[in-house]
């Protein structure tokens, strides 16, 4: 797209260079990859309606720049952060562009044989836990919710539920569908760590980046590992997302490992290793996401 042309539909995250009329950027994200690239728009076409919007996206240029590199298996990035008035950064994901309070994600698993999915405007799923969504003001664009309590089969990982509810904007719980590994600060993640390795009793490994992993057992079906359960805004049935072993362990080359890692961070992050075959709506309009297991696969 014509960056001179398009001046009045821009704003001060990306650079005009006038010489060759791109608009250019440079995008970081919170585990130190960098793409840089310029932008582009079309027309997209709902096959639903026949409606069709015009969308403004980016073309990558370099995705080695930062301190980590983009694995080769992304094939691409799409923004789906919160919807976002005009003149706010960030205002260029798809629900921001297309004035969409509503839009639907679906996450299949790795050994799908489906793809996924997204919607706007029209909720597929009616059933699944609901978590509140909570405005911070620090990352507006953000999908922060109400996690309340965090239990290993039937322990509770003891926390302050402060750190979840929002009242410090530095600290909060977000569902990232960018990353695929959930974080927890530090000092929550030792704790949680050695929740759920007291209930494996298997010999205790390291593999690169995880220092929680149990090596597959010669001869042994399939190990077994325990369940995590997060609830939002209180502990009852009806407000539990239940994950279990598959969405709580990666098996690495012949290695179970936990699937969450330790960050610098005081917020919790919730990636899609936790969320694959889970169909998410986010709701805007009532400050909602609901989460509805397995409805992807």
């Amino acid at each position: 797209m014509d960056c001179v042309d398009e001046s009045g539909y821009l704003n001060s995250v990306f650079r005009c260079n006038v010489d060759n009329r791109l608009c250019l950027y440079m995008q970081s994200y919170g585990h130190g990859e960098k793409t840089i690239g310029f932008l582009g728009s079309d027309i997209i076409t709902f096959v639903g309606d026949n409606t069709k919007a015009r969308i403004i996206f980016g073309c990558g240029v370099d995705q080695t720049s930062g301190t980590s590199q983009f694995a080769n298996t992304y094939s691409g990035i799409i923004s789906l952060g919160k919807r976002l008035g005009a003149k706010t950064p960030g205002i260029y994901s798809l629900p921001s562009q297309l004035g969409s309070n509503l839009s639907v994600l679906c996450l299949p698993s790795a050994e799908a044989a489906t793809g996924s999915f997204l919607t706007f405007n029209k909720a597929p799923w009616v059933y699944g836990t609901e978590a509140k969504l909570l405005k911070n003001r620090q990352q507006p664009h953000l999908y922060y919710v109400n996690l309340y309590k965090i239990f290993i089969n039937d322990r509770e990982v003891p926390v302050d539920p402060t750190w979840w509810n929002g009242q410090k904007e530095d600290h909060g719980a977000f569902v990232d569908t960018g990353s695929l590994i959930s974080r927890f600060p530090h000092d929550y993640y030792i704790i949680f760590r050695y929740a759920f390795s007291a209930q494996v009793h298997y010999p205790l490994y390291s593999r690169g980046v995880f220092d929680t992993c149990y090596k597959e057992i010669e001869g042994e079906e399939e190990m077994q590992f325990p369940s995590v359960r997060l609830f939002f805004g209180n502990v009852s049935v009806t407000q539990e997302l239940k994950l279990e072993q598959d969405r709580v362990v990666e098996n690495i080359n012949g290695y179970y490992c936990l699937a969450f890692l330790p960050w610098d961070l005081k917020q919790t992050l919730i990636g899609t290793h936790q969320l694959q075959g889970t169909g998410l709506t986010f709701d805007l309009k009532n400050n909602a996401l609901t989460f509805s297991v397995d409805a992807c696969d």
